[in-house]
């Protein structure tokens, strides 16, 4: 509107007839300026017009200018709080890829500890079924040695309560097989052969045996057998407090372990927990640093057309109050009190008048 304008009163200033562009201005400017054909008053109304025109621009210029003031300060404030939105993000993801790095780490540790434990615990298992079967194997050992000694024990009290007399050969020859019976069913010829020989010794020498000989030597294997009874009675308990200390501690060192098991079992819920919170963390961290980074790049587009347009139309404002000059510079000649012959001027105001009906016409396209 504003070119317009000024193409009508340049016309108008001229005093020449304008086409197109200018007769348009005119119909549209004569009604407003109320117009007279007298020179003078013609001319002022034209010259505040220009005025009216330059201040209205100006203000436009102030008012454009303080509205990009404004927009720099958004602009800058915005832009800082996305650029520290962006930094907390990135801090965010590095803490919880460091802290998700460590939950790893350990996990990948109590694990190997788990299984090391695992395979403990089974050593343990497969030791106190060996100790348990070694157990039982040594209480049935010395149970049938108690039970023959007891049995062999019976034997020679029978036989000594039994032998109150002379002894005949027949009756020794009894006796003999009895324990010789005796030794090859529960392999205790060792135990027997001394008694044996004993016997046979004192069987050649005469038919008839004095009962004192002979239960005497049955008394000598009697206390043998008994010796033999009371160390194994010493070596079965000495074996059964082993076998109880050797349980007791491999069941201490397994409950240990299943303790040990049941806290690295926790700390591996915690770890996983550990890696799953601090993975949503680097998630939301990378979703965040991605979407400020988006707002920011759309707020510096902004700001930059927001500058670009007030440079443009700064520019734009810069050139009508200039063209506005070279109008006023041309009213200034064309209405010179000087004398000067109008044949003489008309050749400068015909230059100026081409040469800014130019721009005129380029600025109003």
């Amino acid at each position: 509107m504003k070119i317009v304008i000024i193409l009508a009163i340049s016309a108008l200033l001229h005093g020449a007839r304008i086409t197109s562009h200018s007769d348009f201005a005119s119909k549209l400017l004569f009604p407003q300026l109320d117009l007279s054909n007298k020179l003078p008053d013609y001319f002022i109304q034209v010259y505040k017009t220009l005025d009216d025109l330059t201040e209205e621009i100006q203000k436009e210029q102030l008012d454009h200018d303080r509205q990009i003031e404004q927009q720099g300060i958004q602009c800058a404030q915005e832009m800082a709080y996305r650029q520290k939105e962006i930094s907390l993000a990135k801090f965010s993801y590095s803490r919880a890829e460091s802290e998700n790095d460590n939950c790893q780490s350990s996990l990948s540790l109590i694990k190997i500890k788990l299984s090391s434990n695992e395979n403990d615990q089974n050593l343990i298992k497969k030791e106190l079924g060996r100790a348990r079967g070694t157990r039982v194997f040594t209480e049935s050992y010395f149970k049938n040695k108690t039970s023959q000694n007891d049995e062999l024990l019976s034997i020679l009290e029978e036989s000594q309560e039994y032998y109150t007399s002379p002894v005949s050969f027949s009756e020794l020859s009894e006796l003999a097989s009895h324990l010789l019976d005796f030794s090859a069913q529960n392999n205790a010829a060792s135990q027997i052969a001394p008694t044996l020989t004993s016997l046979a010794q004192i069987s050649a020498d005469s038919n008839s045996i004095p009962s004192e000989k002979v239960n005497q030597l049955l008394e000598v294997l009697k206390i043998g057998t008994q010796e033999s009874r009371g160390i194994l009675d010493k070596l079965n308990l000495e074996s059964s407090e082993v076998f109880n200390d050797l349980i007791s501690r491999l069941n201490s060192e397994l409950q240990r372990l299943e303790q040990e098991e049941k806290f690295l079992q926790e700390r591996v819920g915690e770890l996983e927990n550990c890696i799953e919170s601090q993975q949503n963390i680097m998630f939301q961290a990378s979703d965040k640093d991605f979407r400020d980074s988006g707002i920011l790049r759309s707020v510096q587009r902004l700001c930059n057309d927001w500058k670009d347009q007030h440079g443009a139309q700064s520019k734009l404002r810069e050139d009508e109050i200039g063209l506005i000059g070279s109008l006023k510079n041309i009213g200034e000649k064309r209405f010179d009190k000087k004398e000067q012959g109008a044949a003489e001027k008309a050749g400068d105001y015909e230059k100026d008048w081409e040469k800014y009906l130019n721009e005129i016409s380029e600025l109003s396209q």
